[in-house]
């Protein structure tokens, strides 16, 4: 899933996984500027690490959720 935020700024971006796999996550029109591992209520947990607008964003099996900050609008 991708959307606005409903709680908060930037973009939310749910993802699902079936294995202990990372994924790079990256958006084509708008750079990422930071990025927070949030729970299913959009609160953040912790922030993750961003390089060159884009986050890796650490998958344990389940559906993640993240919070995507912008250079752009969003």
């Amino acid at each position: 899933a991708f959307k606005r935020a409903h709680r908060g700024k930037g973009l939310i971006v749910r993802l699902q996984s079936f294995g202990p796999d990372r994924v790079d996550l990256e958006l084509l029109k708008r750079p990422v500027v930071r990025a927070f591992l949030a729970d299913a209520r959009e609160r953040d947990i912790g922030e993750l690490a961003v390089d060159s607008g884009a986050v890796q964003v650490p998958l344990a099996g389940g559906i993640v959720t993240v919070r995507l900050l912008t250079g752009g609008k969003g």
